[in-house]
């Protein structure tokens, strides 16, 4: 005699959602200043493994369903690749940051145009 026993706390299902991403090639990637623990300039990147790696997270993503929108990556500005950093957007208002470090900068007029050319009303600090 066989007995099925259920599981008291089940885990929810989970439902997939089609999600839009804004994602950066990382043609300039490379670690060249320290700004935090995991930045050590001693330690070589290699660009042609990050692009690799980050077209196969591209792939699948696209492969998911997901909408990926592209900015251009600028030259001197490595870490455009995060850019999770790039700001945040809220019921179509895009919120760009100011960067604390000097080195990231210059990334903030890049993402705010960009958010600009793509429809959003944008606030920047």
């Amino acid at each position: 005699m066989s007995q099925t026993v259920s599981d008291p706390v089940a885990a929810p299902e989970r439902a997939q959602h089609r999600r839009r991403y804004l994602m950066c090639r990382p043609e300039h990637f490379t670690v060249s200043y320290s700004i935090n623990p995991w930045m050590e300039p001693a330690y070589p990147t290699d660009t042609s493994r990050a692009v690799a790696q980050w077209q196969r997270l591209y792939d699948a993503y696209l492969s998911l369903g997901h909408e990926i929108e592209l900015i251009d990556p600028q030259p001197g500005l490595p870490d455009m690749v995060y850019t999770a950093n790039g700001g945040f957007v809220i019921d179509g208002v895009a919120y760009v940051p100011r960067f604390r470090h000097v080195e990231r900068q210059g990334e903030s007029r890049h993402f705010a145009d960009w958010f600009r050319d793509h429809g959003f009303e944008t606030i920047e600090p």
